[in-house]
């Protein structure tokens, strides 16, 4: 009697594992897609809370810069948390104003305000503003995060229905 496989019995078990591998594709997708989405919702909401932390301890007015670039096939996005109204790059110093600069990637942004201040006095926000993100430009499922001036309240919700979580805005 002989030990192991043959080769019949080998191509015939790869094929299934191809088949098995092949079908799990499109929720292996969908599960990067829901991650990196998810990820940037708690990021940017942990970016506003920290900068409302950040002018109450500091007792001074901060203002975030929100900057999009388009690159190849991928959108880069940042935010800097500065003293200052004017926006200084994130390669200059720290003595120029910026207090921290946050970056993403991958993800579809836009924002209906490009500098967002926060009042040093009470931590709340100047206007009210939003930032809707998605995966790509079709936008679905699309995502805000919403800012409030009058509560200082930020918070994440699902534009078309509730998606991964979200309850819709």
């Amino acid at each position: 009697m002989r030990k192991g496989f043959t080769l019949l019995e080998l191509v015939i078990t790869l094929s299934v594992i191809a088949v098995l591998l092949y079908s799990a594709m499109p929720s292996w997708d969908q599960f990067v897609e829901r991650f990196r989405l998810r990820s940037t919702a708690s990021q940017l909401q942990g970016v506003f809370v920290a900068a409302k932390r950040e002018a109450i301890t500091r007792n001074e007015d901060i203002w975030l810069h929100i900057s999009v670039h388009p690159l190849a096939g991928e959108y880069q996005w940042n935010i800097t948390l500065s003293t200052h109204q004017e926006e200084t790059k994130s390669t200059e110093s720290q003595s120029s104003g910026a207090i921290a600069v946050y970056e993403g990637k991958a993800v579809f942004i836009s924002s209906n305000r490009s500098v967002v201040k926060l009042l040093g006095k009470n931590g709340k926000f100047s206007a009210a503003g939003h930032i809707e993100f998605s995966q790509n430009r079709s936008k679905q499922p699309s995502f805000k995060l919403i800012y409030h001036h009058i509560t200082g309240r930020v918070r994440v919700c699902s534009v078309n229905g509730s998606y991964y979580g979200y309850s819709s805005c």
